[in-house]
């Protein structure tokens, strides 16, 4: 397993690989893959001594915190499973607020397509003067960032699981919302509906 990890297991970058030990075994020539990302030579450099190159610690750090961070949230057997269980539903529900919104919401995004982490939507067939309202408007409702991206516009609804308590920077003002991401959900897909109503 080669996953990208960024945002929700550690900082932006962090990449995890979990290779079964029967797959480590020496190159041979011709050699395929650079030294550097040789499993072989990484599983087998010793530590302290001679590591074929630097860890980035700060990374490992960080991913070992939003590990704790996981098993305490959701329980020490099948973390990830619930981890997924809960990215599902949260996402399922601003994407049905979309789907629900009689065309007020659209996507460019195929269902079969659609992102757990990162709802990207068009309000009112892309008018860009009300997206600029919507995300004014939701800020004052303590909802933070939904602005799309600076060259193709719309929105972006980000469900990222990680984020510090303090922040005011991912979907919500966490002082508002206490930290809690379910509450921060229901609360944007509320503020999506009722913006819906006013604007369609």
């Amino acid at each position: 397993i080669y996953a990208s990890g960024g945002k929700n297991l550690g900082p932006a970058g962090v990449c995890l690989a979990i290779v079964r030990e029967d797959l480590i075994r020496p190159s041979s020539p011709p050699y395929v893959c650079p030294s550097f990302i040789d499993f072989h030579i990484q599983s087998t450099s010793t530590p302290l001594c001679s590591l074929y190159n630097t860890p980035p610690t700060f990374a490992i750090y960080m991913v070992n915190l939003v590990l704790g961070y996981y098993q305490k949230a959701y329980g020490p057997s099948d973390t990830l499973a619930n981890v997924q269980k809960k990215a599902i539903r949260r996402a399922a529900q601003v994407w049905g607020t979309v789907d629900r919104s009689n065309g007020f919401y659209t996507s460019p995004v195929r269902p079969a397509d659609r992102s757990r982490m990162s709802v990207c939507l068009r309000a009112r067939g892309e008018d860009r003067s009300l997206e600029d309202r919507f995300v004014a408007e939701a800020e004052d409702a303590g909802l933070f960032q939904l602005q799309g991206n600076k060259i193709t516009g719309g929105l972006r609804v980000t469900l990222y699981d990680c984020c510090c308590r303090d922040s005011n920077q991912g979907l919500f003002d966490y002082r508002r919302y206490n930290g809690v991401k379910d509450e921060a959900v229901n609360a944007a897909c509320k503020f999506m509906e009722d913006f819906a109503r006013r604007y369609h």
